[in-house]
C-alpha cells in the first residue's frame, strides 16, 4: 500500500502535528535574483546576503557574499531592527487559536541572535569577528535580543499564547562547537538566559535546535535554561543514552533516531536502533520521537512507516 496523496501525512500515519510560525526581523536590503538556470537560483536576501539555491539537490544553500562585513556596515543598517516595522499579525492570532482548538502544538520561532549574526556575516568572516572586531558580534546579538523580547511582548500583551519558544542554530558542526566554550560565556550566554526567563514567565518551555556534535555546548545550553534539545544528529557522534545519563533530570531530548539508519531501510536495523535508544531515553518521561536530521529522499515510503510503526510500539507512555 502506498502513500496516499488525498489524505495527509499526519492522517494516514496518525502522527502528532506540529503548528509554528516565524517572527523575523530583516535589514530590508532590496532582493534580487542574480541569476537562474535550470539547476540552481543565485539571490540576494532581505538580509544582505548572497546565496546560491540549488533546485535539484538535497544539500543546503551555498552562502556566496554578505553586505554586512564591518561593524561600520551595521551600524548603517541596525535601525531596521526596529519592532516598529512590523505590525502584531491577526493571523498569527488566528493560527494559534485554530491549533489550540484542534488540541494540537503551536510553537513560536524567533532569530537566535548568535545564528543571525553567523549568517549575516557568513560564517568564516563571522569567527574572524570574533577575535578581531568582538564588539561587531555583541552589537548584533545584543541588538537581535532587544527585538526578540519587544516582539514578544507585543504579542504577550496582545493575548496570543504560544506553546514554546524554539530556537534554530546550528552552532554546532561534526567535531564540536563552531567556537569556544570561554566565548558562549562571554558572547552567548547572558543573551540566552534573558531568552529563556522571558519565556519561562509566559509558561512557554525552550526548545533549541542545533546540528552537530553538541557534547560541549548541551551543558552550556542547560545551563542557559533551556528545556529541550533537538534534533541530537546521531552521525556527529551524539547518544541519547548518554545524554540521558548525564542530563536527563534537567532537559528533555527530542530526536537521536539515525536517519542514515532509517535509509537502509531495513526492517530490523530500523527496530533495533528505535528499540535500544527509545526504551532508555524515555525512562521516567523527558523523551519526544524524532528523527536525528530531515528525513532523506533515500527513506522509502515503507521505511518509513516501520520508523513510525516501531517509535509508536517502543515510546509510547503509559496512563
Amino acid at each position: 500500500e502506498g502513500m496516499r496523496e488525498d489524505i495527509s501525512l499526519n492522517q494516514q500515519l496518525d502522527l502528532d502535528p506540529v503548528n509554528g510560525c516565524w517572527l523575523m526581523f530583516d535589514l530590508n536590503f532590496p532582493t534580487q535574483t542574480l541569476e537562474e538556470t535550470d539547476d540552481y537560483v543565485i539571490a540576494v536576501d532581505a538580509n544582505g546576503v548572497t546565496m546560491k539555491s540549488w533546485k535539484k539537490q538535497y544539500a543546503p544553500p551555498l552562502e556566496m557574499d554578505f553586505a554586512i562585513k564591518t561593524h561600520d556596515d551595521w551600524k548603517k543598517v541596525k535601525h531596521q531592527v526596529d519592532v516598529s516595522r512590523y505590525e502584531l499579525r491577526d493571523d498569527i492570532r488566528q493560527s494559534v487559536e485554530a491549533a489550540h482548538a484542534r488540541g494540537e502544538f503551536h510553537y513560536l520561532t524567533l532569530h537566535e541572535p548568535m545564528w543571525y549574526t553567523l549568517r549575516t556575516l557568513g560564517h568564516d568572516h563571522c569567527l574572524e569577528k570574533m577575535i578581531d572586531c568582538p564588539e561587531l558580534i555583541e552589537d548584533m546579538v545584543e541588538t537581535t535580543t532587544e527585538f526578540n523580547l519587544a516582539f514578544m511582548q507585543q504579542y504577550v500583551e496582545a493575548g496570543v499564547q504560544f506553546d514554546a519558544l524554539w530556537f534554530w542554530s546550528d552552532l554546532c558542526y561534526k567535531n564540536g562547537l563552531l567556537f569556544s566554550p570561554k566565548f558562549y560565556w562571554k558572547f552567548m550566554h547572558g543573551y540566552l538566559t534573558r531568552h529563556t526567563e522571558f519565556a519561562h514567565k509566559q509558561g512557554w518551555p525552550v526548545i533549541f535546535h542545533s546540528d552537530g556534535d553538541l557534547r560541549e555546548l548541551l551543558p552550556l545550553l542547560i545551563e542557559g535554561g533551556i528545556d529541550c534539545m533537538q534534533p541530537i544528529e546521531a552521525r556527529c557522534g551524539n547518544d541519547v543514552r548518554e545524554f540521558k545519563k548525564l542530563y536527563g533530570d534537567r532537559v528533555a531530548f527530542f530526536g537521536n533516531i539515525n536517519a542514515d539508519v532509517l535509509a537502509t531501510n531495513d526492517r530490523d536495523l530500523i527496530e533495533e536502533e528505535i528499540r535500544s535508544k527509545v526504551t532508555i531515553a524515555k525512562e521516567g518521561g523527558g523523551y519526544i520521537g524524532h528523527s536525528d536530521h530531515s528525513i532523506p529522499p533515500t527513506v522509502s515510503w515503507e521505511g518509513f512507516r516501520w520508523y513510525v510503526e516501531f517509535m509508536k510500539k517502543y515510546g509510547g507512555y503509559d496512563g
